[in-house]
């Protein structure tokens, strides 16, 4: 008796559209990291100041 591997079908590779984007590339993480900030800097300018805060 023979044992054969199991065949599984081939999938397609993801095209230039898929979502997610390839991040061992140094470019691609440079991007990512400067986004996070960008975010963090909006939402900080973003959050209204405290009413009691004095600047005395």
């Amino acid at each position: 008796m023979r044992i054969e591997p199991v065949k599984t079908p081939a999938r397609p590779a993801p095209g230039k559209d898929f979502f997610l984007p390839e991040l061992c590339l140094p470019q691609a993480l440079l991007v990512l990291v400067v986004l996070a900030e960008l975010l963090v800097v909006i939402l900080v300018l973003v959050e209204p100041m405290r009413a009691g805060f004095d600047w005395r």
